[in-house]
């Protein structure tokens, strides 16, 4: 390593930043290191004053002389005046290297600048508010108007009054430019307005503008702005506001009430027929709650619904519905799931049932009245069979035993030897005993006189066997515990529904077997006939020839009881019973 290195004059006066003297190299102390060099070369004296570039050691200026002694004052002055003027030519070459530098990159920037403006799709412009007229404007006219270049160089510096329509320039004049002289120069100024393209057709731009130039006074001058067409966005809000108006059209048209709301039961919108009946405005309707419209039962009910709708998509019920009257309405509500304004809602419609709740309660009335006519009717009946019954029981069934015991008395007092007339009264008296089994029958199918003196179910067993024997159909007949207590009427219709069953079955079943029973269960009784025969179509159950099971079903409903048919083509069929064991259907 060189202890001495930049520790001789050169070394010293770029390290200290002073003039460094070297009279006489052979007896200076200071050259040590280099006097052998120093004096091979010829170098008897020396000076280096250091080298300046903008304020800043960059090097030093070094001189040598083959004479000792050689720099004086005199020449040390000449010598630092050359090192200054070195010094500030050094300084004038950085400065113009420097603004050399400094202009080719404003140009790059400029044309990097200028690139980018006439690449964007927006129009970018500078005006003149004071002169009105632009005093720039990119390619965003080409594009977006259609024009050529010549075409808007043609027009001069008059672009945006030709091209912008004219209710707007008037109104840019009059609301936008007063604007300006209360702004910073921060400050954005944002508006619309419509500009013409070269088929004449408007595009809306939305223009952001803030100010560029002020003239000397501080007043605006030039403006700086950039416009994006958005005339797709003006048209689809257009039909939005077309398309909003449509549906408020229909939805103020509709019958009913209409209904929107989220899952915190805010209103977001309904139609003018919501506020006709409830009685509330605009602004109460949105303070209100959709339950409280509704009391009682129907408040839990319609919360339990509007739940399930927000489960499982949507739902529908009838509830009483509250207007500011107090005076509930019946309505029949529905409701679904729809997503709006970015949330799950429930859309519904409710419709005004008052008519056909009316029309439903005169229709139950009038059914109820026509069941209790039914009954009655079938009292009547009974006790009209009952009477005939009697009647033939105590007319006609004693005149034919009279005429029979006469006959008898005749036949024996008749002579063997007349022997025709013997043939006719015996002829005579098997008609009579022919006739008293008809009336005996006659009688069965009026009275039921059985169930005066029998159970039910005997009733029952008594009929079953009267059907194996007169048409060969087994029949199995059950009744786990015997019944007792039932009134007249109710033992009447099960012993006339049984009779009927067993009749349809006789005369269009084909069946080979026959099941029935008679239970108590709870607090009804049920009374099932069931055949393996041809069936028929359920349809035709509703066809007029069917009077046998509409009977039925007449005097079954007319108990307040169940009655129903089961039946399918080759499958057989069941006639199913049941009747409350309410007071009225219990014997006293």
């Amino acid at each position: 390593r060189n202890e001495s290195a930049g520790k001789g004059p050169t070394g010293t006066a770029i390290r200290e930043g002073h003039t460094v003297v070297c009279n006489d190299i052979e007896k200076d102390p200071r050259m040590e290191p280099w006097r052998a060099a120093a004096l091979e070369r010829g170098y008897r004296s020396s000076v280096s004053l250091p080298l300046r570039k903008l304020g800043k050691i960059v090097g030093s200026f070094s001189l040598y002389s083959s004479q000792t002694d050689y720099f004086n004052n005199e020449e040390l002055f000449l010598l630092e005046k050359v090192t200054d003027d070195l010094g500030f030519s050094l300084d004038k070459l950085e400065h113009e290297q420097k603004r050399l530098e400094a202009e080719t990159a404003l140009q790059k920037a400029e044309a990097f600048t200028s690139s980018l403006i006439n690449a964007s799709p927006d129009i970018i412009y500078i005006y003149d508010i004071l002169r009105q007229e632009n005093v720039y404007i990119n390619d965003g006219m080409v594009k977006n108007l259609g024009f050529t270049d010549p075409q808007i160089k043609g027009m001069g510096n008059q672009v945006i009054p030709i091209l912008m329509h004219p209710d707007d320039f008037t109104a840019y004049l009059k609301n936008t430019f007063p604007r300006y002289a209360g702004m910073e120069d921060a400050e954005l100024l944002l508006h619309e307005y419509r500009m013409k393209d070269i088929a004449g057709n408007w595009h809306w731009f939305y223009c952001k503008e803030s100010i560029f130039q002020r003239t000397a006074d501080g007043r605006p001058e030039q403006i700086f702005g950039i416009a994006t067409d958005i005339t797709e966005r003006k048209n689809a809000e257009e039909q939005i506001v077309r398309e909003k108006e449509l549906s408020d059209t229909i939805i103020d048209s509709l019958p009913g009430v209409f209904y929107l709301y989220n899952q915190q039961g805010k209103f977001l919108r309904w139609n003018g027929n919501f506020e006709k009946v409830t009685g509330y405005g605009a602004e109460e309707m949105s303070a209100l709650h959709p339950l409280d419209f509704f009391t009682g039962p129907d408040k839990s009910l319609l919360e339990e619904k509007i739940r399930n709708v927000f489960e499982k998509g949507e739902d529908q019920v009838e509830a009483g519905f509250k207007p500011r009257s107090g005076q509930v309405i019946p309505y029949y509500f529905t409701g679904r799931t729809i997503f709006y304004q970015g949330e799950t809602c429930l859309m519904g419609v409710g419709i005004d049932i008052s008519d056909r709740v009316k029309a439903q309660e005169e229709i139950r009335l009038a059914s109820e009245q026509l069941r209790r006519l039914t009954a009655h009717l079938q009292v009547i009946r009974e006790e009209e069979r009952k009477r005939i019954g009697r009647e033939i029981h105590d007319e006609l069934g004693q005149q034919l035993t009279a005429i029979k015991m006469d006959v008898a008395w005749i036949d024996k007092k008749t002579p063997p030897e007349a022997a025709q007339l013997k043939v006719k009264l015996k002829n005579m008296i098997a008609l009579l005993d022919s006739s008293h089994l008809s009336v005996r029958k006659i009688l069965n199918e009026l009275r039921m006189g059985i169930l005066d003196h029998q159970a039910l179910e005997d009733a029952l067993i008594w009929q079953a066997r009267q059907f194996s024997d007169n048409t060969g159909i087994p029949l199995e007949f059950s009744c786990p515990e015997p019944v007792t207590g039932l009134s007249e009427t109710v033992a009447s219709c099960l012993f006339r529904v049984f009779q009927e069953s067993l009749t349809n079955i006789t005369r269009y079943a084909k069946a080979r077997q026959v099941k029935a029973s008679l239970l108590v269960k709870m607090d009804k009784i049920f009374l099932e006939v069931r055949d393996d025969g041809t069936g028929f179509d359920p349809v035709l159950l509703n066809k007029t020839g069917s009077f046998g099971i509409l009977g039925m079903r007449e005097r079954v409903t007319a108990l307040k009881g169940n009655f129903a048919v089961e039946t399918a083509p080759g499958k057989g069929t069941c006639v199913r019973v049941s009747l409350p064991l309410t007071d009225e259907n219990l014997a006293e």
